[in-house]
C-alpha cells in the first residue's frame, strides 16, 4: 500500500477510536463536544493528505496530529482518565496480538 493510502487508513482508524469513545461517555455533553473537536482535526488531517499527498501534507498533517493529541489529552483530563496508564495497558495488550490484528491483512500474514 502506498504511503498516502496507508496514512488515510490510519486516519480512518483514529476516527473509529473516536466513535468508540462516544459509547463510553461519562459526561455526555462535554465529552461529545470534545470528541467533535477531535473528529474535526482528523477530518482536516485527512483533507490535507487527500489534497497534497505525502510528503506535501507533512507539515499541515503534523499540526493536525498535534491537535488530536492535545485534544485527546484534554478530554482525558476532563473526564478523569489516566491517559498514561491507559496507553501503557493498551500497548502491553497490543504487543501480544498478531501483526495487523483485527484487519483484513491479519489473515494474509498467517498464510
Amino acid at each position: 500500500m502506498e504511503p498516502r493510502q496507508t496514512t488515510l487508513v490510519r486516519l480512518a482508524l483514529l476516527q473509529t477510536e473516536v466513535t468508540e469513545s462516544l459509547q463510553e461517555l461519562l459526561d455526555p455533553l462535554l465529552s461529545i463536544l470534545k470528541l467533535l473537536e477531535i473528529h474535526r482535526s482528523i477530518a482536516l488531517a485527512t483533507q490535507q493528505v487527500k489534497r497534497h499527498g505525502l510528503p506535501g501534507a507533512t507539515s499541515a498533517l503534523g499540526r493536525e496530529l498535534a491537535d488530536i493529541v492535545i485534544r485527546t489529552a484534554d478530554l482525558a483530563a476532563c473526564v478523569g482518565v489516566d491517559l498514561d496508564a491507559c496507553v501503557t495497558a493498551v500497548m502491553t495488550a497490543n504487543a501480544s496480538r498478531p501483526y495487523k490484528y483485527g484487519t483484513p491483512q491479519e489473515d494474509a500474514t498467517h498464510e
